[in-house]
């Protein structure tokens, strides 16, 4: 129906305008006038947090309009709803000062975001080299072999940890979908490859546990694992303009091409 087709587009555009912003946006009410609906947009300072380093310098501008057209549009199609609950954490991390939990989550979005995207886009699966070394060593010195050293059950074994495996590292899926959405990963965004593995194995829980071993530290290398959320997202919203880049100290207006 026209108000179920309104209040879809109503949400995206409200999600769109949230992370744009960096700041959870929430509908407070709708006025029903005749077969229209009026809407009422309230802009939500929760407990919850901020996402610090949003993309958008000022929504008011043309850049702010097509980013938020773009945004919206991606967010009403294919994949929409998958990308949509991403976006709802992202903007619901802990606040400013819990830096090293937000970490932790902006770790985990972005490897959940990359796998999102290259299903989504049907990025070409690649294989590792050494993962297919260890694979043939695998398949003809243990389960191809006839020797009794290699009972069925230890057969059985090994080829479920073989299937189970991902034959691309994170690094490498990552890279792939850069260079299949035409963006770069700065020096300054690599910092993700060493705090990842900390976060994926519950070794990291605190600021000083980051690189210099200082808050500022922990906050700009918060900025730049942001920075790589925030360009996979006007990626793949297929974004063309301005937006605010945080690959460095302070950030930069930037054009997004």
């Amino acid at each position: 129906s026209t108000n179920e087709e309104q209040q879809e587009l109503e949400r995206a555009l409200l999600l769109s305008m949230s992370f744009a912003s960096g700041s959870k946006i929430r509908l407070k009410g709708t006025c029903e006038i005749g077969e229209e609906i009026a809407t009422t947009l309230h802009r939500s300072y929760s407990d919850s947090g901020h996402s610090i380093f949003h993309p958008l310098k000022f929504i008011e501008d043309l850049s702010g309009f097509e980013m938020l057209r773009c945004l919206t549009r991606m967010l009403k199609g294919s994949g929409g709803k998958e990308i949509s609950t991403l976006l709802e954490v992202f903007l619901l991390c802990p606040s400013p000062l819990e830096v090293g939990s937000r970490t932790l989550i902006v770790c985990a979005l972005i490897e959940g975001l990359v796998d999102t995207l290259r299903r989504l886009r049907n990025t070409q699966v690649q294989t590792d080299e050494k993962f297919e070394v260890a694979r043939t060593f695998i398949n003809s010195k243990i389960l191809e072999s006839t020797a009794t050293d290699f009972p069925p059950e230890v057969k059985e074994r090994w080829k479920a940890i073989i299937d189970s495996q991902e034959s691309l590292s994170l690094r490498s899926k990552i890279q792939l979908l850069f260079n299949d959405l035409g963006i770069t990963l700065q020096d300054n965004e690599k910092v993700f490859f060493k705090i990842r593995p900390k976060s994926a194995h519950g070794t990291f829980a605190h600021p000083y546990d980051l690189p210099e071993g200082t808050r500022q530290a922990a906050f700009d290398t918060l900025g730049y694992l942001t920075n790589i959320f925030n360009k996979l997202i006007l990626a793949a919203a297929n974004y063309k303009g301005q937006y605010m880049d945080y690959s460095v100290i302070g950030g930069q207006v930037l054009t997004f091409s």
